[in-house]
């Protein structure tokens, strides 16, 4: 009867018929009554043992059939379509087909590993590119010229080393650790990075080194040279030593460079404004920079200029066109030794010295009227407007102002003299020795001035109010408007009127009676005499008829004692120490409420 040979999994594979070899596999199937069947169960066994090596691969392999490879010395497996590596990477010139995720490729024309992802292979290294040589990132250990190691990152690219990363503080390579594409300037190790053919020293790269290409958030150097070598245009700094530019100077503007500051061709320092336009020189107000004060403008025509056509002059651009002062900005002084030209238009003030010439007034627009004739050395107007310096002889019909009057002089207001004519001053005072005649009103009682606001040699005067103010009283009073006798101590906070006090802590004098204190007396309203008045603290009274907080029905006459809190209470039991004063009205209220009472304490 045939043998019916199944597969691990349940599945049929071959009916062995008696006395037969079944060559359906790799491995030969006996029959049923096969002679010599030991022969051929036992090279099964040994074709099992050694995985059928040899360097050709099974002819009739099964699913999950393991192959030892002796051309290759790897272990393969059959995955049910071809023989694929157990361990390690498959290796050939193209890639391989039907691998799994995570299966290796080594590419034995390029000598670079990759990894399937199921969909594509990823390149695990090394990162070269054919006939370029071997582009990674190599970790290596260096040493230094003192014989210290050092871990750096070293950057290829086609064989060249373009970098090193370092986090060590900088460091030179020992003659015998040069990197290979590292030229001798590049033997000093900074921490960071250091590119090739760079100095180490300035920390520039050689003309055909390597650069950083794209913009760097900061930078120590520029060319070179220390970051503080250079001017910020943030206004927060500027040159702090003095700068040299050639003659040719250096312009302003954008895009019109309309301001040109240079040395000419006569070698003199030149301020040129080179679109034809207005040079201004104006000051700016630091609170509200919009608000310029312009101190010079000059132009073409209205600027004052010298040049070689008149040696040392100054004068206008062009002739009737630059005004000296303004209307409303005029100059003080103006020293000249000949002012030459015609005088047009008005003068206000004083004219002294030597007028030549006679002095003509414009009446109207075109009409002009001769006031000094300089032929009779007189006056010809009919109104003088000014000042005169000098002997004024005759007279006038009438005057606004005069030095003197009928030959007295008035001028002095503030201290009076014989025979002069009195005249207010600035404020509107009249100075005099003394005022024969009577005043309805005086401001000073024998020279002193009257004053209520109790400031030193002034006449005491009452205020609108009828009062009279003063620092002290010296005398003795009469009669007094209040009933107590008050001083003024510190309190730990401010005290409502007719709260009951005793002596406070260190930090203040008086604080609030409690029910076991001894009471010095009573916050007062209105004292009528109060000691300590230019302390800081509150009145306390002493002595006198003052307002008292009371708890509790109390009659016209009973004895108020310590209650708590600041206040006090009528008690049947005597406590002599504790009393406070004897009320002066009745009261069958049970609230707190202020009775008048004369103290007793």
């Amino acid at each position: 009867m045939a043998y019916q040979v199944d597969k691990y999994n349940g599945t049929f594979l071959v009916s062995v018929a008696d006395g037969t070899i079944d060559n359906t596999t790799d491995l030969k199937l006996v029959g049923r009554n096969f002679s010599g069947y030991g022969e051929v169960q036992n090279e099964n066994f040994l074709h099992l043992l050694e995985s059928f090596s040899n360097s050709v691969e099974p002819e009739r392999p099964v699913s999950g059939q393991v192959w030892f490879d002796t051309n290759n010395l790897k272990l393969k497996f059959y995955d049910g379509r071809r023989f694929r590596t157990a361990s390690g990477a498959e290796i050939g010139a193209s890639p391989p087909v039907g691998l799994s995720q995570g299966d290796l490729w080594f590419d034995s024309q390029t000598n670079q590993l990759s990894a399937w992802n199921g969909s594509n292979f990823v390149l695990i290294g090394p990162q070269s590119a054919p006939g370029f040589g071997t582009s990674q990132i190599v970790t290596e250990v260096v040493k230094d010229n003192n014989n210290t190691s050092h871990v750096i990152l070293r950057a290829v690219v086609g064989g060249i080393t373009t970098a090193v990363f370092s986090n060590d503080d900088d460091y030179t390579l020992d003659s015998s650790n040069t990197l290979a594409g590292f030229s001798e300037t590049g033997r000093q190790i900074k921490k960071g990075i250091t590119l090739n053919s760079v100095n180490g020293t300035t920390g520039i790269s050689d003309s055909a080194g390597f650069r950083f290409f794209g913009t760097a958030s900061n930078a120590e150097k520029l060319g070179g040279l220390d970051q503080t070598r250079f001017v910020r245009t943030d206004g927060s700094e500027g040159f702090t030593t003095a700068q040299s530019f050639a003659d040719l100077g250096f312009t302003v503007g954008n895009p019109v460079k309309a301001l040109k500051i240079y040395i000419n061709s006569d070698q003199n320092p030149a301020i040129e404004n080179q679109v034809n336009g207005k040079i201004t020189i104006s000051s700016s107000n630091p609170t509200q920079p919009t608000d310029k004060l312009d101190f010079l403008t000059f132009s073409r025509q209205q600027a004052f200029v010298t040049d070689s056509d008149s040696l040392n002059s100054i004068y206008p651009g062009a002739t009737g066109l630059v005004n000296l002062g303004l209307e409303s900005r005029k100059f003080k002084n103006i020293w000249s030794e000949n002012l030459k030209g015609e005088l047009v238009g008005d003068v206000h003030g004083n004219v002294i010295g030597d007028v030549t010439g006679d002095l003509y007034a414009q009446t109207s627009p075109s009409t002009t009227t001769k006031i000094f004739d300089q032929a009779t050395q007189q006056f010809t107007a009919q109104q003088f407007t000014g000042q005169f310096v000098g002997s004024l002889n005759g007279l006038a019909a009438s005057a606004i102002t005069a030095n003197k009057l009928t030959n007295l002089d008035p001028s002095d207001v503030h201290v009076p003299g014989f025979s002069t004519v009195p005249t207010r001053s600035a404020t509107g005072t009249i100075s005099a020795i003394l005022f024969d005649g009577k005043s309805t009103d005086t401001q000073r009682i024998d020279g002193k001035v009257l004053d209520v606001n109790k400031n030193p040699n002034t006449v005491v005067l009452r205020s609108i109010g009828g009062d009279v103010d003063a620092r002290f009283f010296n005398g003795v009073a009469s009669a007094a408007k209040y009933a107590d006798l008050a001083e003024k101590y510190t309190t730990d906070k401010t005290y409502p009127i007719g709260t009951v006090m005793m002596i406070g802590t260190e930090s203040h004098e008086a604080q609030a009676c409690t029910d076991v204190g001894f009471p010095i007396g009573v916050i007062s309203a209105e004292p009528a005499y109060l000691m300590n008045s230019e302390i800081d603290g509150q009145a306390i009274g002493l002595k006198g008829r003052v307002p008292v907080r009371v708890v509790g029905p109390i009659t016209k006459g009973q004895p108020v004692y310590v209650s708590s809190q600041g206040t006090a209470k009528w008690t049947s039991v005597l406590l002599h120490y504790q009393m406070v004063g004897i009320a002066l009205e009745s009261s069958s209220n049970p609230e707190e409420k202020l009775i008048e009472c004369v103290l007793k304490v």
